[in-house]
């Protein structure tokens, strides 16, 4: 659940309205495809065990975004080199600079650990210590890149 408002959203009062939000992803578009079917027929069951009406709306489908594997394994030595292995690979299923460049250019993503794993929170800190190892991660990954002579930027035409 991404947010959950209740109305009346007081204390020791049971609510009669509660909208909430799910962002449901996986790396795999036949999974994501199958979730508004499943989610659909879960509420409904809730819901009429409890006798209550529900009202389900899809704001938005937006496809996994598939990371360059050339890239993730040169980040994945990056890493090692840096002391870190196994790297954890993931997809970029959320809206991050990624899945926006991903069409366009090869990408990949590191991710700096947080305190209790919180994100994109005011709450969420991460330490010095943990910015400063993703950031000689970075460091090597550009550096090998350089050594290997890999091109991994798109043909873009030239401008003039």
């Amino acid at each position: 659940v991404g947010r959950i408002l209740a109305s009346p959203n007081a204390v020791n009062v049971i609510a009669d309205r509660v909208t909430f939000t799910i962002d449901f992803r996986s790396p795999e578009d036949h999974v994501v495809d199958r979730a508004p079917n499943l989610i659909h027929q879960c509420i409904q069951r809730v819901c009429q065990r409890r006798q209550v009406s529900f009202d389900l709306t899809q704001i938005e489908h937006l496809p996994a975004v598939a990371l360059d594997p050339k890239l993730c394994d040169t980040l994945a030595l990056a890493a090692r080199t840096g002391g870190i292995d196994p790297i954890a690979r993931t997809s970029s299923g959320a809206l991050h600079d990624a899945a926006i460049l991903a069409p366009f250019l090869p990408v990949t993503m590191l991710f700096v650990a947080s305190k209790d794993g919180i994100s994109h929170n005011p709450e969420e800190f991460s330490r010095i210590e943990d910015i400063a190892q993703a950031a000689r991660i970075l460091g090597e990954l550009v550096a090998t890149t350089a050594r290997a002579g890999a091109d991994h930027s798109p043909a873009l035409p030239r401008q003039g």
